[in-house]
């Protein structure tokens, strides 16, 4: 389930299906955070498309404590610099929108390492694109699963 409230009051909750693509392997399939700085942090999504594909949605807090996402994607399952899109308030798995690709604006970065299956690091260099304001600057904190990813 991914529930959501918008600024001008909207709200709902969604039920959310897998895709149907295969996972990656290893399949980190989860959401990330880091227990030194809880409160914050990814949901990562493993596929192999052919070759490994993950798609990763940070949620952190603007300037003024209101809670946001930004995201990216990787052609990788080892981790790395990932670049990073913020756009309008739409869900963060909403790409088939049809003013996606319009409105998507540089947010910056994050630096994703990964031990293992069940554990990793993870940096941010965050700047929130209007009409947010704020930045989310960590730097190589511990993270792991809420639970263990799906062998």
């Amino acid at each position: 389930m991914f529930a959501w409230e918008l600024d001008d009051g909207s709200k709902g909750i969604e039920l959310l299906h897998s895709s149907g693509l295969p996972s990656g392997a290893p399949n980190r399939t989860q959401t990330w955070f880091s227990p030194l700085d809880s409160g914050w942090g990814l949901a990562i999504e493993s596929l192999y498309i052919g070759a490994p594909f993950e798609f990763i949605g940070a949620f952190v807090y603007d300037a003024k404590g209101q809670p946001r996402w930004v995201v990216g994607d990787s052609n990788s399952n080892t981790g790395g610099s990932i670049q990073l899109t913020g756009h309008r308030p739409h869900c963060p798995g909403c790409p088939w929108i049809a003013d996606w690709s319009s409105d998507s604006q540089p947010a910056g970065r994050l630096q994703l390492g990964y031990q293992g299956q069940s554990a990793g690091t993870l940096g941010t260099s965050i700047q929130l694109p209007p009409p947010y304001r704020g930045g989310w600057m960590r730097e190589a904190l511990p993270i792991q699963p809420v639970a263990p990813p799906v062998q």
